[in-house]
């Protein structure tokens, strides 16, 4: 039997708005994109249960849409529905599979790799499969289930459980899952071609919902297309046949380019940033040519995204906006990511302190799993924290003594160990990793190429402000790689990794001509001299002078190069 489980309701009576009832809000989901129904009525009585069953299969039936009972094998049989569904601690899958017979459907809830690795071993090579298909999750935290001490998985744990299954059986994802994170949820849990999701289930955002034809047909819309970043994400790999030297050659040609393309276009850059460094970054991001905006308004952030077509947003976490320890007032961030996600703008995240407390890590990792990002930048400690206590991939060989000391790096990474931590986490997020620290370690987004850069001054470490006003920089840069020449080198080039790559050198070589100036005698002084610095190499550029590109003092490093390092120590 062949299934489309892409779009897959699951009711819950217990939610229905006023003057709705189950069959109103299923008819409606059935009419406008839902795929295949499951039926799931904890608390009904049995004859309830059957009576319930029989009216929905009446809708679902005549449209070819597979009706799947929950748990209740009696139910199931009794109305002859295509399936039925259970969870690990519900009625074996195998007996299940005796009880309905080899025509119909049986799905298993899976939270983990225990729990797949079990359901697997039920589907015998040679012998028809005891499970069709699994629901894998709770991706995020959800009020429909109580998860008991089950964890959500995330949008990454998703992604482990899809490569441990390699397409045996069929996927669906389940929990919290909602119009503003589904294509989150399709594209960021994607292994390949091959293997990635078969569907997703939504409970609350159509059964709770007022108008519930238009919610499915929202995400029913949502589910069917690629976005624009997710486009970008599936074609922005710098191309495995390019070796270090050309890309460093394109580095040294274009990146002068793509700066110049700001002072001509002079992007908007969208701040939602802390207090105390707003001042400084307007002034940097006016130094560039770009136009800097400050806003936390969620009723502005679809304007500001319109604005122009060279527009990117920087997310800068050092002032959260809610002391919930779970997300940090992650809804408020959110919210303007994703006008700027559906709209095919960049997006930097900054993730400012992360290691300094619980109630930033949870934000980080709600938005980590929620939206994406072109570009996440941030100093050593940061990116470790995020290694090692957000996603979950440090192991005990990469224990390191950087750390962080409120909003701070404390400590120095070996750079081989800063060129694989940001080479996994680049892989990992499928985003261009932008480590600054004693060399400013750039990775792309497949993790294949690694850039460190040497330029900079000690001058840069001790002002406020000055590693947070990077991403603006950096974010400026963003939101011009459209006008890159499609037939160029650059073209094989991913360009967030040129963009952020150019804003660091930019920054740095600015950095060391102002620490040269004879005014300058400590970070007092340095400040306005480095503002200057960013203004001339900005004009200098603009009138098609490149020659402060000479100036760069950098290092690519693919798999070859990576492997002579590590011989060397």
């Amino acid at each position: 039997m062949a299934v489309d489980y892409s779009f897959y309701l699951v009711t819950d009576s217990g939610m229905l708005p006023e003057n709705t009832t189950v069959l109103s809000q299923v008819a409606a989901a059935l009419e406008n994109g839902v795929t295949i129904v499951q039926l799931r009525e904890k608390t009904a009585d049995t004859r309830e249960f059957v009576a319930l069953a029989r009216a929905v299969h009446a809708l679902t039936k005549p449209r070819g849409v597979p009706l799947i009972i929950n748990d209740r094998v009696d139910v199931a049989l009794a109305v002859d529905a295509e399936g039925v569904h259970v969870g690990q601690d519900d009625m074996p899958a195998a007996q299940v599979r005796a009880l309905i017979g080899p025509g119909k459907i049986v799905g298993v809830s899976v939270h983990d790799e225990r729990e797949l690795k079990g359901v697997l071993a039920l589907n015998l090579p040679g012998q028809p499969k005891v499970v069709d298909y699994i629901g894998i999750g709770a991706v995020y935290g959800t009020k429909t289930k109580d998860l008991k001490e089950k964890y959500p998985i995330g949008v990454y744990g998703l992604k482990r459980v899809l490569e441990i299954n390699n397409a045996q059986v069929e996927t669906v994802a389940i929990g919290g899952i909602n119009p503003t994170n589904v294509q989150k949820v399709l594209y960021g849990s994607r292994v390949s071609d091959a293997v990635k999701l078969d569907g997703v289930a939504v409970v609350s955002c159509v059964m709770a919902s007022k108008d519930a034809a238009t919610a499915s047909r929202t995400l029913s819309q949502l589910i069917k297309a690629t976005p624009p970043w997710a486009q970008q994400q599936l074609t922005n790999n710098t191309a495995s046949a390019l070796s270090a030297d050309s890309i460093e050659q394109a580095i040294r040609e274009f990146a002068p380019q793509l700066f110049r393309a700001v002072t001509q276009r002079a992007p908007l850059v969208h701040h939602i940033t802390n207090n105390v460094v707003k001042n400084f970054s307007a002034n940097v991001t006016l130094a560039t040519g770009a136009s800097p905006v400050m806003s936390e308004c969620a009723g502005e952030f679809s304007d500001f995204s319109q604005i122009s077509p060279h527009a990117a947003l920087l997310i800068n976490t050092g002032m959260p906006f809610s002391n919930d320890p779970e997300d940090g007032g992650a809804d408020i961030y959110l919210g303007a990511i994703n006008e700027y996600n559906k709209r095919g703008l960049p997006v930097t995240l900054d993730p400012v302190g992360v290691g300094a407390s619980k109630l930033r890590k949870g934000l980080i990792k709600t938005l980590l799993e929620s939206a994406f990002f072109n570009v996440v930048k941030g100093n050593e400690g940061e990116i470790f924290t995020l290694h090692r206590e957000v996603s979950g991939l440090a192991t005990d060989a990469d224990s390191t003594e950087v750390l962080t000391k409120g909003v701070d790096s404390v400590g120095a990474a070996a750079l081989k160990t800063s060129l694989r931590v940001g080479r996994t986490l680049a892989h990992h997020y499928k985003t261009t990793l932008l480590m600054t620290g004693a060399e400013d370690v750039v990775t792309d987004q497949s993790g294949a190429w690694n850039v460190a850069i040497g330029n900079g001054h000690e001058y840069m470490a001790r002002v406020t402000g000055s590693g947070c006003s990077l991403g603006s920089v950096v974010s400026a840069c963003l939101a011009v790689t459209k006008d890159l020449d499609p037939t160029s080198i650059a073209a094989a080039v991913d360009p967030n990794f040129l963009a952020a790559t150019t804003a660091v050198l930019l920054y740095t070589i600015a950095g060391e001509r102002a620490a040269a100036r004879p005014e300058v005698r400590g970070p007092g002084t340095f400040l306005p001299a480095f503002v200057d610095e960013i203004y001339l190499i900005a004009e200098e550029t603009r009138k098609d002078d490149f020659s402060w590109i000479k100036n760069a003092k950098f290092r690519v490093f693919g798999t070859t190069e990576r492997d002579s390092l590590n011989s060397q120590s």
